[in-house]
């Protein structure tokens, strides 16, 4: 059961813990956009607050500036803005114009939502995870009481060492002159000596030491006499019959009871097993599906990276190219100067 605790309580810190930076960043966008106009206005303002000194774009510095500010009062890491705003910073151009401001916070956004899910699945399954906890504990609760009863019935099933004797001298049908004449001899008193030897015989001598048949022995003789007589014998018998009747119906009741816990106990163990397995079926299941997010994850990132790189070649291409028609106007004019230049001076 204690994996079981563990489980719940890393599950419950998955829940409690700090999201990620885009994912905090995300939140904090997320609570700024349900206060404004419209997404237009939202975006308009956020772009002139990010972008101090209106040239078009937000900087590393600015962008580090207003994170900080967004997330007022909470312990940031540079190297985690500077890796936020590169992410943000589609082209690679080192600063955020507005359509990348816009891609950035629809990304934020998504991240957030993701962040705010996942936090409530995982406060869920911690609750419900606690549930099997407690379910844990009644079934063990309820083995322990099994367990209990058991041993309870095990220790009485012998019964007293005069509810024995009372079961024998009921089941072979000894009377009290048969006792007295047989365990008596001729004199028809029982002493103790020939109250062991004959109780020895009907239970085995591993029934009772002789203390505890002298001791039996003692409470049989009413008068204190050191012998039993007849009428001592007959209530003796008597007591030990009734004494014999009363343990089989308190036998019954432990055995009814002990069954009836060990019965109940089969059922939750039963019940437990099965939801355990299930258990970590869901948990191998969350783990591969874990698995696949990161792959699927990886695969995106790698696909976002390329795109990235796509573009900047693009962008330094058609720069590159601007740049040749440029120089090559530029020789252009050069030459039809030079020419008409010649002309003038012939």
């Amino acid at each position: 059961m204690s994996w079981l605790v563990s489980l719940a309580d890393e599950v419950e810190s998955v829940a409690r813990a700090r999201p990620a930076l885009e994912q905090q960043v995300g939140q904090a966008l997320q609570a700024r956009a349900a206060k404004a106009k419209d997404e237009f206005t939202f975006v308009s303002d956020l772009a002139r607050e990010w972008d101090p000194n209106r040239d078009g774009a937000i900087s590393k510095m600015e962008f580090r500036a207003a994170v900080r500010k967004l997330l007022d009062g909470r312990q940031l890491d540079v190297k985690e803005i500077d890796r936020l705003f590169n992410d943000i910073d589609s082209d690679r151009g080192g600063e955020v114009d507005i359509s990348e401001l816009k891609a950035g916070i629809r990304r934020l956004h998504k991240a957030a939502v993701e962040a705010t899910q996942k936090a409530d699945e995982a406060q869920a399954k911690a609750g419900k995870l606690r549930e099997h906890v407690v379910r844990a504990q009644a079934v063990l609760a309820a083995t322990e009481a099994s367990e209990q009863a058991t041993k309870e019935l095990l220790g009485f099933e012998k019964g007293s060492l005069g509810a024995q004797l009372g079961t024998v001298v009921q089941r072979k049908g000894l009377s009290v002159s048969d006792i007295v004449s047989k365990w008596g001899g001729k004199d028809g008193l029982i002493d103790p000596e020939e109250f062991r030897t004959e109780v020895w015989a009907l239970l085995g001598t591993v029934a009772a030491t002789a203390d505890q048949l002298d001791e039996l022995f003692r409470t049989l003789d009413e008068d204190g006499g050191g012998t039993l007589n007849n009428m001592e014998v007959r209530r003796g018998v008597k007591k030990l019959i009734d004494e014999s009747a009363n343990f089989k119906g308190t036998l019954a009741g432990i055995r009814e009871k002990a069954n009836e816990l060990a019965r109940v106990a089969q059922l939750e163990q039963g019940g437990l097993r099965v939801t355990l397995a299930a258990l970590v079926d869901e948990e191998e299941e969350a783990k591969a599906a874990v698995r696949r997010e990161a792959q699927a994850s990886a695969a995106a990132t790698e696909m976002e990276m390329r795109a990235k790189e796509a573009a900047l070649a693009a962008k330094k291409e058609k720069a590159a190219a601007e740049k040749a028609a440029f120089e090559a106007k530029i020789q252009l004019k050069r030459q039809s100067t030079s020419a008409s230049f010649k002309l003038k001076s012939c």
